[in-house]
């Protein structure tokens, strides 16, 4: 019989509180939580057993317009309180995750990872899961529950799109763009999407370390950048950065492509490929097309 698999819900206002806890030191897509914590009876009796995983959930908001997405995959190292936690593992992040909550399972970095959004709904309709009062136990279920995730890790591994934008000219339409992405299996990084309740003041404080290295990071893990033109785009702080970020990459990267949608001048020397500006819904259309016909998605 194989380890125990557990699936339980992370709220989506804590998810970027423990994605900043986890931030390596330097910026690579190697990125994983250190540890998961909870103050759950439920979660103190379930998560002890070496060797077990545990599966993160959010529901991302507005719940209605999101699917639920993966958040996380842990393989446990062990169980621990403030008290009794051994010193090999008490890293930075873990002693602050211990000081939050009463138990913290730690996790083996090389058998986690964290995801990126995706649509996990199919999944917990194969596992039966239709609402998180409690953590889901499935004994001896590690491969059943890795199965009927696979579908949105693959999704949160090799269809990360970036889409880079000035906030004051395109904040909705590139909101409108990503869900549509999504519907076309894409995952999704927009920073006001994927950094719920990430307090920021990007005029008054232009270069905050963790935004900066999460937003790195997303770039790290993507194989498409959308950049957005318009005119303002590239003469702000910090989308002269992700501009900068996104050359960076694609110099590191053959397989990394980058699409720009004019809705203005053109802001880009060289990309993959250039759009029209189109209603959202015919323009994910339109790059998702051209990600399979250029070959990007083998």
């Amino acid at each position: 019989m194989g380890s125990d698999a557990l699936v339980t819900l992370l709220t989506w206002d804590r998810l970027v509180p423990w994605k900043v806890l986890s931030l390596p030191g330097r910026i690579t897509d190697d990125f994983v939580p250190v540890g998961y914590g909870s103050r759950s009876t439920v979660f103190r009796g379930r998560a002890k057993q070496k060797g077990s995983t545990l599966w993160v959930v959010t529901r991302p908001r507005p719940e209605g317009l999101h699917p639920p997405s993966l958040v996380a995959r842990l393989t446990i190292e062990g169980l621990y309180t403030k008290q009794d936690c051994p010193a090999r593992y008490r890293s930075k992040a873990v002693e602050e995750l211990l000081e939050q909550w009463g138990w913290v399972a730690v996790s083996n970095p090389e058998e986690s990872e964290f995801f990126e959004l995706n649509d996990a709904s199919s999944a917990l309709q194969t596992l039966q899961i239709k609402s998180f009062s409690v953590m889901r136990s499935f004994p001896g279920g590690t491969e059943r529950v890795q199965e009927a995730f696979g579908s949105c890790m693959r999704q949160a591994r090799d269809r990360v799109v970036f889409l880079s934008h000035t906030h004051q000219e395109s904040a909705e339409f590139a909101l409108a763009l990503s869900r549509e992405l999504r519907e076309e299996g894409f995952s999704p990084w927009l920073d006001s999407l994927t950094l719920p309740s990430y307090k920021i003041d990007r005029v008054a404080s232009p270069s905050p370390r963790r935004l900066s290295k999460l937003i790195r990071i997303g770039i790290q893990r993507s194989s498409l950048a959308v950049v957005i033109g318009t005119e303002s785009f590239g003469n702000t702080v910090w989308t002269s950065r992700e501009r900068e970020w996104i050359r960076a990459r694609r110099r590191q990267s053959e397989q990394f492509r980058c699409v720009e949608i004019e809705r203005g001048a053109r802001k880009l020397r060289s990309c993959d490929g250039r759009f029209a500006e189109e209603p959202p819904r015919a323009l994910a259309r339109r790059i998702s097309a051209w990600w399979q016909e250029s070959g990007a998605s083998r």
